[in-house]
């Protein structure tokens, strides 16, 4: 089984710069041997069993005009286009009408 703890952001990680007063964050670790760019597909790769809630949420949020699939970029993360990526860490995200978010996975970083 695999043991999700909760963590603090450190000060290597990218994310660190970007917040604000009243910015939602959550960090978490998890003992893993794979690159940043595996474990961000890991967390966009819903299980078979839960595939449709992305097709729910799209159908839900249609007539707000948010987002559905993120914007258009060469390189992207499920809907999330990667805004950095370096051999220890991938941030991606998107700002969209109601909210910015953005994902940091890092590798090396555990406290």
């Amino acid at each position: 089984m695999v043991r999700v703890t909760r963590s603090e952001l450190n000060s290597e990680r990218t994310l660190l710069y970007r917040i604000r007063a009243g910015n939602f964050i959550d960090c978490f670790t998890v003992a893993a041997r794979m690159s940043p760019r595996e474990a961000a597909g890991v967390i966009t790769d819903f299980p078979r069993s839960a595939r449709w809630l992305p097709l729910v949420r799209r159908l839900v949020i249609a007539p707000f005009g948010l987002s559905q699939d993120g914007p258009p970029a060469e390189d992207k993360i499920g809907p999330f286009p990667v805004a950095r990526e370096t051999a220890r860490e991938l941030v991606a995200g998107f700002d969209d009408c109601h909210l910015g978010f953005r994902v940091s996975v890092s590798v090396g970083h555990a406290r």
